[in-house]
């Protein structure tokens, strides 16, 4: 709210400069390896002035947190986050985030190749696992486990991963790996 410019090594990748209501603007670069020059300019012209920007890696972790066990509601949190490998122990995920009683929702886009996959979960408590839309892992209980699925893959490329949890009290750990068979 209202104009931006983004530039990443000299090359501008978001050129909106113009009144706006507060809007989010993306943009997708294949950057390289080494660093990188980043630039943020922007403007306001009435009233409150807002700009945020966030970056993330194409594998890394959309993650929503929610205070209470069902996913309902507005997200008090959310955030990248580079694997699924927490365990918080009687703690919180965040401050926002209550140490009993929250859930949370974690989307991501990995590449596989054609291949047959184990995916395993190390959860406390409940947990969901999503392929491509297809539900392999559903643990929505309250408990210490671990669980596992088998997929395979007939091509290479890219799946959409949903992963869903939930912590009722005490300890709260939540692990998500996969390896080729």
């Amino acid at each position: 709210d209202d104009g931006v410019r983004l530039w990443v090594d000299d090359r501008v990748i978001i050129d909106e400069w113009h009144d706006t209501r507060p809007t989010t603007y993306r943009a997708e670069i294949e950057p390289g390896g080494g660093p990188h020059l980043v630039r943020l300019e922007y403007y306001e012209h009435l009233a409150n002035a807002m700009v945020r920007l966030t970056w993330h890696r194409p594998q890394d972790w959309q993650a929503r947190y929610y205070t209470n066990r069902r996913l309902e509601g507005d997200p008090v949190l959310e955030r990248w986050e580079e694997e699924l490998d927490h365990d918080w122990g009687n703690g919180s995920p965040h401050p926002a985030v209550p140490a009993d009683n929250f859930s949370a929702r974690y989307t991501s886009n990995v590449n596989f190749k054609d291949d047959l996959y184990v995916f395993t979960m190390e959860v406390d408590d409940g947990a969901r696992l999503w392929v491509d839309g297809e539900l392999l892992i559903d643990n929505w209980r309250e408990g210490i486990r671990t669980l596992r699925a088998e997929k395979r893959f007939d091509y290479e490329g890219e799946r959409q991963m949903r992963v869903e949890y939930f912590e009722r009290w005490g300890n709260a750990r939540l692990r998500v790996y996969w390896e080729r068979r």
